[in-house]
C-alpha cells in the first residue's frame, strides 16, 4: 500500500537511510526528522580538566551501505579516531527494507580495551519497526560509567 499523497511504498517509507551516522533511522518524506544514537565520553586533558565527547558520525569514505533493493548487502564500515583509540562502524547485515544489523566498536589505549554495540531493527508486518540494542566490553577493564 503507498503512503497517502508521497508515492512511497509504506513498507520502505522508513529506514536506514543516512550513511556514515551510527544507527540512523528517518522517513523517506521531505524534512523528516532523522533519528541517530550517540554516545558521550568524558575525559581528561593534559591539565586534569575533565570534558565530555560526542560521537555521532565519521567522516570516513570508506564502506557504506545504501537503502533500496532486496537483497542482503554488507560493508567493510567507516574508520575514525583520535590519537590511541579507534572507533569502527559500519552494517554487518542490511537488506534495504526489513531488517538491519549495525555495530559499532571502540577501543583506546595500549591494551586495546573497548566496547562493542549491536544495533538490530527488524521490520514487522511491513509497516512497524522492532529496535534492539546490546553491547559488551572488549578486554581490558570495562569503561567507566557503563553498565553491562
Amino acid at each position: 500500500k503507498e503512503r497517502e499523497g508521497w508515492g512511497i511504498p509504506s513498507s520502505n517509507l522508513w529506514g536506514t537511510f543516512r550513511p556514515r551516522q551510527y544507527a540512523a533511522i528517518r522517513a523517506r518524506v521531505p524534512h523528516s526528522p532523522s533519528f541517530v544514537w550517540s554516545w558521550v565520553e568524558e575525559e581528561v586533558d593534559h591539565d586534569g580538566r575533565r570534558f565530555w565527547r560526542l560521537h555521532s558520525g565519521c567522516d570516513g569514505s570508506r564502506g557504506g551501505v545504501e537503502g533500496g533493493g532486496t537483497r542482503e548487502k554488507e560493508t567493510d564500515g567507516f574508520r575514525s579516531g583520535g590519537e590511541g583509540e579507534e572507533v569502527w562502524f559500519g552494517f554487518d547485515r542490511h537488506d534495504g527494507r526489513n531488517y538491519a544489523r549495525h555495530r559499532v566498536e571502540h577501543r583506546r589505549g595500549t591494551d586495546r580495551a573497548g566496547w562493542r554495540l549491536i544495533t538490530e531493527w527488524v521490520q514487522v508486518n511491513g509497516r512497524d519497526w522492532g529496535w534492539r540494542l546490546t553491547g559488551e566490553p572488549l578486554g581490558g577493564d570495562p569503561p567507566s560509567g557503563w553498565r553491562w
